[in-house]
């Protein structure tokens, strides 16, 4: 699991990282010694906490305020920084919040996962996490069906490069443990779990004949949080 996930002397690429996943992910990022830490966030004031909090620990961050949903500006930024390694945290999380505001749910939490998601793919990342949450499981809210359907998304891309339409998702309290096996979701179960909706994905996508991936593809993985705010 240790090495599913190291960081040292990679580029890394954290977006949401004004969030409290994020930020907490670019402290522990920073800690282990990439060779770039690129940290990404729409709101300003979020993104200048936790890089002035970084550089008062002694190291550099890169802060790059941007949109996630900004297909143009993403492209730029995973352009002009090649990340090796990105953490999308980058979400709407507040489950009572997105009970009455759905499209923007929908549009952060699905759109912005769609374009970074692709983008590494497409400019040869090494590995792609999406920080979902386990609410995203047979989800009785809004927040947790946008999770959903960005875990499916990525299943799209996943599909583009392995031929298979399951991707490994971890909980993370077992990432945090010592063995991957018992960390990973098993594929049949999370069929199960998710009434075969990505069984119902997978015919379109292994059919596909038009892949953009020309190269070493992006190993994609989802890590689902538990203990959601409001939920």
């Amino acid at each position: 699991m240790k090495d599913l996930f190291s960081v040292t002397g990679k580029t890394v690429l954290v977006t949401g990282a004004g969030g409290s996943i994020g930020s907490e992910l670019c402290r522990q990022v920073a800690a282990v010694g990439p060779s770039s830490l690129v940290i990404v966030d729409h709101a300003e004031n979020n993104l200048f906490e936790i890089d002035l909090e970084l550089r008062e620990r002694g190291h550099a961050p890169t802060p790059v305020v941007a949109d996630c949903r900004d297909a143009d500006l993403m492209e730029h930024v995973f352009t002009a920084h090649r990340p090796e390694i990105v953490f999308h945290a980058a979400a709407y999380k507040h489950v009572p919040m997105m009970e009455s505001q759905p499209s923007e749910a929908l549009k952060n939490n699905v759109l912005g996962t769609e374009v970074v998601a692709r983008l590494a793919a497409e400019l040869a990342a090494e590995k792609f996490v999406l920080i979902s949450s386990d609410k995203a499981v047979n989800p009785t809210n809004v927040m947790g069906a946008s999770k959903r359907l960005a875990e499916i998304h990525l299943q799209a891309v996943y599909a583009e490069q392995f031929k298979t339409a399951s991707i490994p998702v971890y909980s993370h309290e077992a990432v945090q443990g010592s063995g991957a096996t018992n960390a990973k979701v098993d594929a049949s179960t999370e069929r199960s779990r998710s009434g075969n909706r990505a069984e119902a994905a997978g015919p379109y996508l292994l059919n596909s004949t038009a892949s953009p991936f020309k190269r070493n593809p992006t190993k994609i993985m989802a890590v689902r949080f538990g203990n959601v705010l409001g939920s």
